[in-house]
């Protein structure tokens, strides 16, 4: 009997040693005196009067596992043991003690679980899974929302489970969630079939709960738009189902307005500024797919009439009628879809800018030049026009609505000639009268040109930049030898040349601006001449790789030398944070390549073609991330190019 008693408490003290590091204040006092009264045959005098004061007042209240104290919920810790539910709160998951949760879904519809907590607290996985066991879905992120979905389309109503656990390499032990569930219906709204013009909706303006079924979804829905009154249209959806586009159409299919964004709602608007009623069709397209095969969406319509007047010019819609006007301004007004045409005479040897002015709020303008041909000569705001024909000429400004609704203008035409007197560094007209370079702002005149001198340095690099106006004639940029060998030219705006002098003394170059036509008027033009040592290096070297990178997040006049690299450490991007970094520098030195990469030199993204470069990196890796930008030649030269750093990481 004893030995029983024994093995007994032996196996109760190893059901809870499990996982128990609690400290349990066995103070039992067992007052166990049983006589040993059985009637066997059993002589021995074992009276068993043993006083282990035996009370057992066990204080050891833990449960399987510290710090994890279930919901009461509990037991839910198998599919066996589910508990049918469509959610809840303030629920608990324990590492030791999963929970899982039953839930119904009719054929044909989708369901949605959405899981929600502090990862900060633990971090949690979900796994959607058949009454077999199979995973049907799963949500293993780090971020404090886990979502996973599935289809129904078994034919019959079927029940799947949601387990929720801690993650075996989670911090924490345990942490508490909320959960809700969704169904959503996969079948086609009432007012199918409307996939194109030909079969789009009538009569509808605005509607709720329509549905988009299959990644190539379309719905057209046509709408009357009254004269002179603005149609603005939206639609409002959940870009985690599906993202979906909204475009207007005419009745030819040509496209009056587009919304794209990667946001839960589109919106566009168009102004009929006909006399009459104009039938547009509003498109929502179902450009990705999401989380799930079909999307719904709720689709808004509204119409604004608007008080639109013909101003005093009309009839000037055509070049044939246009409106003739002088320099100054001239105020108007126009209708998004107007057209107005003002003639103006700009005399030989001038040249002219036509700029309008207008609130874009309210309607949108766009502004080219032409002659009588009609030729385009110049468009944008503010465009502009250089008479180097040597006669007048007559441009048409042609104002043309490009959206919002209608508004005043003003048509502002100024002359902007130069002053063509000879500046400052006359006479400088031939390599014998070179003046000395310095930088600043000059003229050249037609046929003539301007000549700088300059002594490079041995093992330097000079790079010499123009900016001037093309509105006249041909501007050239060329660097000459003082022996006048032609070591570099440019014909092309922006305008550079450079030379490096290796040859082991200085040498005197001479870079010269011309003006080739002969238009009778001048042109004004900027210079800079920049002077690099080519073995000069910046202070941060070396730093060629991530091992001995540079942290460094903002820094200007940095040097990048020969087939050098640079490395800078940025700072750590937590997850779902987004850093911006921008290479800036001169392309008249070279082409400088961007690269973010992170720790262990994989590369996260990279600016190859633009001037500055630029990098915006969001971390979506569930994880921090410490950066690396990346500083490379495109084409490596053995002198060094100078660039400036930035970087700033933005917290969403």
């Amino acid at each position: 009997m004893r030995m029983s008693t024994i093995l007994l408490a032996l196996a109760f003290v190893a059901c809870k040693g499990k996982d128990d590091t609690g400290t349990e204040t066995d103070t039992d006092t067992d007052t166990d005196t049983d006589a040993d009264t059985d009637a066997d045959a059993d002589t021995d005098s074992d009276a068993d009067t043993d006083s282990d004061a035996d009370t057992d007042a066990d204080t050891d209240t833990d449960t399987a596992l510290v710090g994890c104290t279930d919901d009461a919920m509990e037991p839910n810790d198998s599919i066996a043991a589910a508990i049918a539910s469509t959610g809840g709160t303030g629920l608990v998951a324990c590492i030791s003690s999963e929970d899982f949760w039953a839930v119904d879904v009719p054929d044909g519809q989708v369901l949605i679980v959405d899981v929600t907590f502090t990862n900060a607290n633990g971090d949690l996985d979900v796994i959607l899974l058949d009454a077999a066991g199979t995973t049907l879905d799963s949500a293993l992120t780090a971020s404090d929302t886990e979502t996973v979905s599935w289809t129904n389309d078994t034919g019959a109503t079927a029940t799947v489970y949601v387990n929720v656990l801690v993650w075996s390499g989670s911090a924490s032990t345990s942490n508490t969630y909320d959960w809700t569930s969704t169904l959503i219906s996969c079948v086609d709204d009432q007012y199918e079939p409307n996939n194109d013009i030909a079969t789009a909706t009538t009569g509808v303006t605005s509607a709720v709960d329509l549905v988009m079924v299959g990644s190539d979804g379309n719905d057209f829905f046509a709408l009357d738009v009254p004269a002179f009154n603005e149609l603005a249209v939206d639609i409002f959806f959940s870009d985690e189902e599906a993202d979906l586009d909204l475009r207007l159409f005419d009745a030819a299919g040509t496209q009056l307005d587009s919304s794209t964004g990667t946001v839960d709602e589109e919106h566009v608007t168009w102004f009929n500024g006909s006399a009459n009623t104009v039938t547009v069709y509003a498109n929502v397209d179902h450009w990705a797919t999401g989380t799930l095969p079909c999307s719904s969406y709720d689709l808004a319509s509204t119409l604004t009439p608007v008080t639109c007047n013909e101003d005093a010019f009309e009839p000037n819609d055509t070049i044939l009628t246009a409106t003739s006007v002088a320099a100054g301004t001239t105020s108007a007004f126009n209708t998004a879809s107007g057209d107005d045409w003002f003639s103006y005479s700009a005399a030989a040897g001038t040249i002219t800018q036509f700029e309008l002015v207008y609130d874009d709020t309210v309607v949108q303008l766009d502004l080219e030049l032409l002659d009588a041909t009609p030729t385009v000569l110049d468009s944008g705001n503010p465009s502009s026009f250089g008479n180097s024909t040597g006669a007048d000429v007559t441009v048409y400004a042609h104002v043309a609505g490009a959206g919002g609704t209608c508004g005043d203008y003003d048509l502002v035409i100024t002359d902007i000639t130069p002053d063509c007197t000879p500046d400052g560094h006359e006479d400088d007209d031939d390599l014998a009268s070179a003046g000395a370079a310095a930088d600043g702002s000059y003229t050249v005149e037609d046929t003539d040109a301007d000549f700088f001198a300059y002594n490079l340095a041995d093992g330097h690099r000079l790079v010499v930049v123009s900016d001037a106006s093309d509105l006249f004639g041909t501007y050239e940029l060329t660097l000459y030898d003082i022996a006048g060998a032609e070591q570099d030219t440019d014909t092309i705006g922006p305008y550079d040349v450079s030379a490096i002098n290796d040859s082991g003394a200085a040498i005197d170059y001479v870079v010269a601006v011309e003006n080739a036509d002969a238009a009778g008027a001048c042109v004004p033009y900027a210079i800079s001449f920049l002077d690099v040592d080519c073995a000069a290096d910046d202070a941060n070297e070396p730093n060629e790789d991530i091992a001995n990178a540079t942290a460094l997040t903002n820094a200007t006049g940095l040097i990048i030398n020969g087939a050098g690299v640079d490395v800078f450490a940025l700072g750590t991007v937590q997850d779902g944070e987004t850093v911006t970094v921008t290479a800036a520098f001169n392309p008249a030195f070279d082409d400088l390549d961007l690269y973010l990469d992170d720790a262990a030199g994989t590369q996260l993204a990279s600016s190859l073609f633009g001037s500055p470069e630029e990098i915006v990196w969001t971390n979506a890796t569930g994880a921090a991330v410490d950066v690396f930008a990346r500083i490379e030649l495109w084409q490596p030269e053995d002198c060094g190019t100078p660039y400036d750093l930035s970087s700033s990481i933005a917290v969403p």
